[in-house]
């Protein structure tokens, strides 16, 4: 039971993993964003919301454990921020992996709405 439960903890980096499931080259996650995250002290007084910057290290986190290309980033390219992420949210996360082009995209959804989206663009390892 305790290696179930610790499948559920926050992750070093805070992201919680609910569920995952993969379809092809396509990875679902559902994520809780924790209330107590570090990364919301000073984001902002009063109305915290999630860093942009902590979405793309858990996008590309997540993909690393599937993709280990990902670790040699190129770049993140089309990086588009629609909507703020509070505290506590539980997101959708895709991650759509193009290995022709060696890039990743993927996309953060809040209730039906997209938070986030952008392409991790990475080389092969030399």
């Amino acid at each position: 039971m305790a290696a179930v439960a610790a499948a559920f903890e926050p992750r070093a980096d805070g992201v919680e993993v609910l569920a995952e499931a993969r379809s092809a080259e396509t990875l679902h996650f559902e994520l809780r964003v924790p209330p107590t995250l570090v990364h919301f002290a000073g984001h902002f007084p009063g109305l915290p919301i999630l860093p942009g910057v902590v979405q793309v290290h858990w996008a590309m986190h997540l993909a690393a454990e599937h993709v280990p290309a990902v670790r040699t980033l190129a770049s993140v390219d089309r990086l588009k921020f629609m909507a703020p992420v509070p505290p506590g949210a539980v997101l959708n996360l895709t991650l759509a992996h193009d290995a022709a082009r060696g890039r990743v995209q993927f996309a953060y959804r809040l209730s039906g709405r997209e938070c986030a989206s952008g392409v991790i663009v990475y080389r092969e390892p030399a």
